[in-house]
């Protein structure tokens, strides 16, 4: 025996998460988006309407947003155009009631859009034309082809961009080791740069190529990202647990050691006795070294 399923009423509301409800509203009260670049052929359309006309209802739930003008569709515009043709005077819905900007509008409905069907392109960038937060550019899902590139002006003269922010110049070069090469080099630079390196010529196939792995592997899109992020890496490296002034010079244990190994029954004895003095002195775990530093100063003063 079937149990009896309740039917919704218009008007009936079931929230099913934060902000988030599915309503039962007149198809009639739908306002559907000034543009949508989702395009779907007649045919299509048709085997839609008659899909809805004999299920009796959509079998996906349009995705809505409560604004001051009412409740508009963001995702589902043909399943709501269709259920009205079908004769449906009502529907489900899910509605957002967060407050989405105009903006995040257009991000969800672009990304939406992207799961399925294809889109007018000259629509598509005039809804992209209406996003104007970084994080919400990112939310479409949009390939990299399509997303704005900043205006940037240009300086003839000098062939680097100009803007009214600030910037440093980083010119990195991978040479052969002969002087002549370097020589050449350090002539054709026009002093703008900030910061010259120079590196074996041997080393660029692997730093490409490691960069862009770290790259893939921490899902950064741009060398600049990587850059930052590894840069952020090696500060933390160098800082971590630093009770020091940060003007402070520090050097790798192995270069004091002159080695960055030892067998494995010393290493249990060291971290043992390393251990106690730590709790001896009531000092902090992660400072390891400063039991080093206290051995030292105590054999210098004896």
């Amino acid at each position: 025996m079937t149990a009896a399923v309740p039917t919704m009423k218009i008007g009936d509301r079931f929230l099913i998460g934060p902000e988030m409800e599915l309503r039962m509203v007149k198809i009639a009260d739908l306002r559907e988006q000034d543009i949508n670049a989702r395009v779907m052929q007649p045919r299509e359309m048709e085997r839609l309407v008659e899909n809805i006309r004999e299920r009796g209802l959509p079998e996906s739930v349009p995705y809505c947003v409560e604004t001051s003008k009412g409740v508009e569709v963001v995702s589902g515009h043909h399943r709501v155009r269709a259920a009205r043709q079908s004769g449906m005077s009502a529907m489900v819905v899910m509605v957002d009631m967060s407050g989405l900007t105009l903006s995040q509008i257009r991000s969800k409905q672009i990304a939406h859009n992207a799961i399925a069907g294809r889109d007018d392109e000259t629509v598509l960038r005039q809804m992209i034309d209406q996003i104007n937060d970084v994080n919400d550019m990112l939310a479409t899902g949009l390939p990299d082809d399509l997303l704005p590139l900043p205006v940037i002006e240009t300086n003839p003269a000098l062939g680097t961009p100009h803007a009214d922010f600030e910037w440093r110049t980083c010119a990195l070069t991978f040479l052969p080791h002969q002087i002549e090469a370097f020589r050449d080099v350090v002539e054709s630079l026009d002093g703008a740069q900030d910061f010259v390196g120079i590196a074996p010529v041997e080393c660029f196939d692997d730093f490409a190529q490691y960069l862009a792995a770290f790259a893939r592997f921490r899902e950064i899109r741009s060398v600049g990202t990587t850059v930052a992020v590894l840069t952020r890496i090696a500060r933390d490296h160098l800082t971590m647990n630093q009770d020091h002034p940060s003007e402070e010079e520090w050097v790798k244990v192995d270069s004091v050691l002159h080695t960055d190994a030892m067998p494995a029954s010393v290493g249990k004895m060291v971290q043992e006795a390393m251990a106690k003095r730590i709790k001896r002195d009531k000092m902090e775990p992660e400072h390891l070294w400063r039991v080093i530093e206290r051995w030292a100063a105590e054999e210098l003063a004896s």
